[in-house]
C-alpha cells in the first residue's frame, strides 16, 4: 500500500514536470505558451502539497515535506523557469488579475511552511527564501514589463539621428496595468520595492536621454512635434507616478534615508532634463519665430508653446517646484501670439497685394490669371494644413475680430449674422469669419481691379475679342443705325466681361474648396453662402443687357389702351411701333456680339449652359406675353414689328 502511494505521488511530481519540460519546444529552446497553464499548474501545486499534509502515512505532518525537500525545490525551481519563459515572452497575454491570483498562491504556499516552521520548531529558510524571491521577482519583472511599454521607458525602441522621443501616454492599458500594479503592491506593502524598481529605470533611461538631447536635431514640424509631446509625456509621468510626491513621502516614512535621498536626486535629475530639453525647443522656436522662410508651421509650434508653459506653470505650482525656463517660455509664447495674429493678417495684406500690384492686364481672352489662381490655392492649402491649428490658436488667444484686416478694409458685414443663432466669439466662427474676410476682400479687389484694366483696355490688348466681328452695340438711345468699329471696350460692354472674369474664377474656387463640404461641412456652409451670393451678384453683371433689353418693352405688356375709341390709342401704338423696332435692332446685336464676342471668354461649359438658360428666363416668359397680346390686329405691317414669333425667338436664344 505504502509502495502503491509512493507511486502514486510520484506520478503526480511526474506530471508536473512532464507540463513543464517535456513538452516539445521551438527553434530557441523555449516551450510553446499554447501547451502551458498557468491557472492549472497552480490549482494542482496546492492540492498536491495539501495531499502530503493529510497523508497518515507520513504522519500527517508537514515535517515529512521537508524530508522529500528536493522534490519541492525542484518543483518550484520548473515554476521559477515557466515564470521566466512567460513572463520574458507573453506577459502582455497575461490577466493581471491571474497573475495577483498566482502570487496570492506563492503567499498560500509560503503561510503553509511558515505555519509548519512553527510546529516544529524548525526554520526551512531555503524553500521561503526560494518563494520570497521568485515573488519579489514576478512582481518586479511584470512591473518593468509595463513600464517599459510607455514608450521613453522602452529600451527596445532604436533611437536613431535626428529622431524624436514619440508620446510616452499613447497606450492607456499600460498606464491603467501600472496603476493595478502600485495598487496591488501597496495592498501587500511591497511599494518600496517596485518604486525602487521604478526609480532605477529612470534613471537609466534619464542618462541615456540626457545624451541624445544633446544631439537630436530639430528640423521638421513633425519633430518640433514630437519634441513637445516627449517634454509632456515626461509632465505626465511624473504627475502620475509621484503625484504629489507621494511616493517619496512613502519612502522616507518605510526606507532608510539613504534611498529617499535616491529618489529625491532623481526627481531632481527630472527638473534637470525638463530645463535641458526646454531651453533646446524654446532656442529652436526663437529661430524659426523670426524666419520668414521657415518651413515649420508657427501656428503648431505657438499651440504647442503654450500647452508646454501651461503644464510647466501647472507642474511647479502644484509641487511647489521651479523650472528655469518657465519665464522665458511665457515672455516667448507672447511673441509668437503676436507673430501668428501678424501672420493671419499678412495673409489677407499680401494677397491683396499681389491682386493689385501683379494684375496689371487680363489674359488676352479674359481667362483665367495665374496670380488670382496662386492666391486661391495658397487659401485651399491653409484651410486643409492650418485650419485645426489655427482654430486652437485663437481659442486660447483673445483675438479680437477684424483685427486681421487690411487698413480701409470692411470685410464681411457683420451684420449678415445679426439675427442668427451664432456665438460670434468661438475660435470656430472666429476662423469663419476670418475666411469670409479674406474672399471678400480678394474678390473686391478682383472686381475693382478688373473694371479699372477693361475701362483702359485697348484693341492691341485684346485682339482676340476685337475681331473683325465686332460691332458696338447701340444704346438703347441711339437713333443711327450706323456701325462702327471700336477701338477701346464699349463701356457697355466693360461689366459683362468682367462678370465672365470674376465668375470664371469665383467657379475654381469653388471647385477648390468642395472638398470642404465633406471635412468640414459645419465650418464651410457660410463660406457656400459668401460664394453663392457672389456667383449671384456676377452673373447679374453678365446678363445685366438681356434685362436691359426686356425691361423698355414691360409698359407695353401692362398697357390696356387697345381700342381705337381711347384717345391714347394712337400715340400707344407709335410708341409700341418704337419700342419693337429697338428691340428687334438691338436683339440682333446682342445676339451676335454673344456668340461671337462673349460666348468664346466662357470657357467652363457648365458655366456657360448656366448662363444659357438665365437669358431664356429673361427674355422667353416676356416675349411670350408681348407675342400674345401684339400679334393679332395691332399692326398693319406685322413682320416688321413682330419679326419672330416665340418658338423662332427661342430657336435663336439657343444659340448661344
Amino acid at each position: 500500500m505504502t509502495e502503491y502511494i509512493n507511486i502514486s505521488n510520484e506520478r503526480e511530481i511526474s506530471l508536473l514536470k512532464d507540463l513543464l519540460s517535456d513538452q516539445p519546444k521551438n527553434n530557441n529552446g523555449v516551450r510553446k505558451t499554447q501547451d502551458l497553464n498557468v491557472v492549472g499548474i497552480l490549482s494542482t501545486f496546492k492540492p498536491f502539497l495539501e495531499k502530503y499534509k493529510r497523508n497518515q502515512l507520513i504522519h500527517t505532518n508537514i515535517e515529512t515535506c521537508y524530508s522529500n525537500l528536493g522534490k519541492y525545490k525542484d518543483i518550484i525551481f520548473d515554476l521559477n523557469k515557466y515564470e521566466e519563459y512567460l513572463l520574458q515572452n507573453d506577459i502582455s497575454s497575461i490577466d493581471l488579475s491571474t497573475f495577483f491570483k498566482y502570487i496570492y498562491k506563492l503567499e498560500d504556499i509560503l503561510e503553509s511552511l511558515q505555519q509548519g516552521d512553527n510546529k516544529d520548531g524548525t526554520n526551512n529558510i531555503d524553500v521561503q527564501d526560494i518563494i520570497n524571491k521568485a515573488e519579489d521577482r514576478l512582481l518586479n519583472t511584470i512591473f518593468k514589463y509595463y513600464l517599459n511599454m510607455v514608450k521613453p521607458f522602452n529600451p527596445y525602441i532604436p533611437i536613431q539621428n535626428g529622431e524624436i522621443f514619440p508620446s510616452i501616454l499613447d497606450d492607456q492599458e499600460c498606464i491603467q496595468n501600472l496603476h493595478q500594479i502600485i495598487e496591488f503592491c501597496s495592498n501587500q506593502d511591497k511599494l518600496p520595492d517596485v518604486l525602487k524598481c521604478y526609480v532605477s529605470e529612470r534613471q537609466n533611461f534619464i542618462k541615456s536621454c540626457l545624451s541624445y538631447i544633446s544631439l537630436s536635431k530639430i528640423n521638421k514640424n513633425d519633430e518640433l512635434k514630437l519634441t513637445f509631446d516627449s517634454i509632456s509625456s515626461f509632465i505626465s509621468i511624473e504627475n502620475f507616478l509621484i503625484k504629489d510626491l507621494k511616493f517619496s513621502t512613502y519612502l522616507e516614512e518605510e526606507v532608510d534615508e539613504e534611498e529617499s535621498n535616491t529618489f529625491m536626486s532623481s526627481y531632481a535629475i527630472f527638473q534637470q532634463i525638463i530645463s535641458f530639453m526646454c531651453a533646446k525647443v524654446l532656442s529652436k522656436v526663437k529661430k524659426e519665430s523670426t524666419n520668414e522662410n521657415s518651413p515649420l508651421n508657427k501656428f503648431i509650434i505657438t499651440n504647442n508653446l503654450t500647452n508646454l508653459t501651461n503644464s510647466l506653470v501647472a507642474l511647479d505650482k502644484e509641487y511647489n517646484t521651479k523650472t528655469v525656463v518657465v519665464e522665458e517660455f511665457v515672455k516667448q509664447q507672447n511673441i509668437l501670439d503676436q507673430t501668428c495674429q501678424m501672420e493671419l493678417a499678412n495673409f489677407i495684406a499680401n494677397a491683396k497685394t499681389r491682386i493689385n500690384q501683379q494684375l496689371t492686364k487680363l489674359p488676352s481672352d479674359f481667362g483665367i490669371n495665374s496670380n488670382a489662381i496662386d492666391v486661391f490655392s495658397k487659401l485651399k492649402q491653409r484651410l486643409d494644413n492650418n485650419r485645426a491649428d489655427v482654430i486652437q490658436f485663437m481659442a486660447h488667444n483673445q483675438i479680437p475680430l477684424k483685427s486681421w484686416l487690411p487698413k480701409n478694409e470692411q470685410g464681411i458685414d457683420l451684420k449678415e449674422f445679426k439675427n442668427a443663432d451664432i456665438n460670434l466669439n468661438s475660435s470656430k466662427m472666429k476662423y469663419q469669419i476670418y475666411i469670409l474676410d479674406f474672399i471678400t476682400v480678394i474678390f473686391s479687389n478682383l472686381e475693382n481691379k478688373s473694371n479699372t484694366i477693361l475701362a483702359n483696355g485697348k484693341r492691341s490688348d485684346y485682339p482676340q475679342y476685337f475681331n473683325q466681328n465686332y460691332k458696338e452695340l447701340s444704346s438703347e438711345s441711339s437713333t443711327s443705325n450706323t456701325q462702327t468699329v471700336s477701338q477701346s471696350i464699349p463701356q457697355a460692354e466693360i461689366s459683362t466681361i468682367a462678370g465672365v472674369f470674376l465668375l470664371t474664377h469665383l467657379k475654381i474656387l469653388q471647385q477648390l474648396l468642395s472638398d470642404q463640404k465633406t471635412t468640414n461641412r459645419d465650418s464651410s456652409a457660410l463660406i457656400e453662402l459668401k460664394l453663392t451670393k457672389l456667383d449671384k451678384k456676377y452673373s447679374e453683371l453678365i446678363l445685366i443687357h438681356w434685362k436691359q433689353l426686356i425691361q423698355p418693352m414691360m409698359p407695353l405688356i401692362n398697357n390696356s389702351s387697345m381700342k381705337t375709341s381711347d384717345p391714347n390709342f394712337k400715340k400707344h401704338k407709335e410708341l409700341a411701333k418704337e419700342k419693337f423696332l429697338r428691340f428687334n435692332d438691338n436683339f440682333d446685336k446682342l445676339l451676335s456680339n454673344w456668340i461671337l464676342n462673349l460666348k468664346p471668354l466662357i470657357k467652363d461649359k457648365y458655366l456657360k449652359k448656366k448662363l444659357k438658360k438665365d437669358i431664356k428666363l429673361i427674355i422667353e416668359p416676356m416675349y411670350k406675353l408681348l407675342y400674345d397680346k401684339y400679334s393679332t390686329n395691332w399692326f398693319k405691317n406685322k413682320a416688321k414689328y413682330i419679326r419672330f414669333d416665340t418658338r423662332e425667338l427661342s430657336k435663336k436664344l439657343d444659340s448661344l
